[in-house]
């Protein structure tokens, strides 16, 4: 009955226990600390078992051990597990007395402020655990039997129970006040229901004017003025590797898969690709491979990988396929996929291009960047002029097209067809149909974004029941209280006496 009653306990919400209830702050969460969990060999102050000292008041290293514990079986705290290792242990140890310090500080500022429990609070909250009742009854017999048999005195356990009830008052207290008023619930519904909508053009700023556009003569008067040749030689010494190919080789392959470690498999394999390799001596190895090969990626060509360079295959492979004669087949190789048959077709030597063999390249390149620039330049200032037909005709000279985001509304985490971008929400819902077009483009990386109102589809979406009022109004309430609830917590930490045990940061 005892190990179904730890069980139950460990379930049950209302249990109320040891006073290192963990707050989470960001989350508001409670992490309780129940009966089942306490260590039966629990090590007080006495015992010099000190995890940190907050103010005078000791966590003790029981309470620590424990409160780590329950964090490692918790399922919200998956991420720091998957870390695993030192770093994850470090994070989950660090994380854990960070936690009991808050906590702290939450229950002696309580008290400070008279966020006091009376004793018949006490009492109410102990008669309603389920566990200590019989035929839903409170039970003294049992209640001292189960605080016996978890090494509790009842007055510790009450004591425990009056530094937590205080600790969830000014959680609720602050809930309350921070609950919005009526008008303001209905001020964000009513942005809620807002919806937007525009058209954009998605511009390249940087390669608007692509560098093939440019004719020879406009190169040969660019590499002719003065100064230009110094800025072609400061692009070739900053983009090198633009002008430098790598060895590349191109082959054919026949793949057989077998389960890397699995000795059986890899016999199996081994002797197919041996028989394959056996007919590849007088046959067709395109043919083999698209009758034979396991590469699903290459089978349909004949096993044809085109030309690479080192680092995109896996070392084995590379090894030899870089080290193989062209018009050569190797012997069977073994890499994780299973066994493979290499055919080497063709072999390109690492190149590179001088300053000079690069120059009209380069002065390609330069002219594009500055076209694009001057006429991204032109943009914004048709844009400010709000001159719809200049814009128009821009789009279309440089084969841009329009796009449509659709509906969304003001506080919307990301724009439709464009992602998270605060500046095309605020240009949404300040345009108009009298007036349609953004004054300014919106910056983004490699690329600028027009945008340009439309009007908002009509939607045919079905009735929702909304939430209530008051369910609306708490979920606000909550948010707040985690945000106000972090910096009240933070502000006393600046004055607070903490000091921590290094073996507990250092385990």
């Amino acid at each position: 009955m005892f190990e179904k009653f730890k069980y139950d306990l460990r379930h049950n919400r209302k249990s109320v226990t040891r006073a290192v209830t963990a707050w989470l702050i960001f989350g508001a969460i409670i992490l309780v600390f129940v009966f089942a969990e306490l260590n039966p060999n629990r090590q007080g102050v006495a015992e010099g078992g000190t995890a940190a000292e907050v103010n005078g008041e000791i966590i003790s290293l029981a309470e620590y051990s424990q409160a780590l514990e329950r964090m490692r079986r918790d399922p919200r705290f998956e991420q720091l597990q998957a870390l695993g290792g030192d770093a994850g242990r470090q994070m989950m140890q660090q994380q854990t007395i960070a936690q009991l310090v808050d906590s702290e500080l939450i229950r002696q500022a309580a008290e400070r402020n008279r966020l006091l429990t009376t004793d018949a609070e006490v009492r109410d909250v102990i008669f309603n655990i389920p566990q200590f009742q019989e035929q839903g009854q409170f039970k003294p017999s049992i209640y001292r039997a189960t605080l016996e048999a978890n090494r509790l005195s009842p007055a510790q356990f009450e004591e425990d129970i009056r530094n937590d009830q205080s600790r969830q008052r000014a959680f609720r207290l602050f809930s309350t006040a921070l609950k919005p008023l009526k008008i303001e619930d209905e001020k964000v519904k009513e942005l809620s229901s807002m919806k937007a909508n525009v058209e954009f053009v998605s511009v390249p700023t940087e390669n608007l004017v692509m560098p093939e556009s440019i004719n020879e003569g406009d190169v040969k008067a660019f590499l002719a003025q003065a100064g230009n040749d110094t800025k072609v030689k400061d692009y070739y010494e900053s983009h090198k590797e633009e002008f430098s190919t790598p060895e590349r080789v191109k082959v054919r392959h026949i793949l057989v898969r077998a389960q890397a470690g699995d000795a059986e498999a890899e016999k199996k394999a081994l002797a197919k690709i041996q028989d394959i390799a056996a007919k590849a001596k007088s046959g067709d190895f395109a043919k083999l491979a698209s009758q034979f090969s396991e590469d699903p990626g290459s089978k349909a060509n004949g096993g044809l990988i085109d030309f690479f360079a080192r680092g995109k295959m896996v070392p084995e492979f590379e090894q030899v396929a870089f080290s193989q004669a062209p018009n050569t087949i190797s012997a069977p190789v073994k890499t994780e996929y299973g066994y493979h048959l290499i055919q080497v077709l063709e072999k390109k030597p690492a190149s590179s291009r001088n300053l000079e063999e690069a120059r009209e390249e380069i002065a390609s390149t330069l002219i594009a960047k500055e076209r694009s620039r001057v006429a991204v330049d032109a943009l914004n200032e048709m844009l400010k002029k709000g001159d719809d037909a200049g814009v128009r005709k821009f789009v279309t000279d440089h084969k841009l097209k329009w796009e449509e985001t659709g509906a969304f509304s003001i506080d919307s985490d990301n724009v439709p067809n464009i992602g998270p971008n605060e500046e095309v929400v605020r240009q949404a819902f300040s345009l108009t149909a009298e007036k349609p077009l953004a004054n300014a483009l919106v910056r983004e990386g490699g690329r600028a974004l027009i945008v340009r109102h439309k009007a908002v589809p009509a939607e045919k979406t079905p009735a929702v029941k909304e939430p209530k009022n008051d369910l609306m109004a708490e979920m606000m309430a909550s948010r707040r209280s985690e945000e106000t609830i972090r910096r009240w917590v933070d502000g006393m930490k600046k004055d607070a006496k903490i000091s921590m045990n290094p073996r507990v940061l250092n385990q």
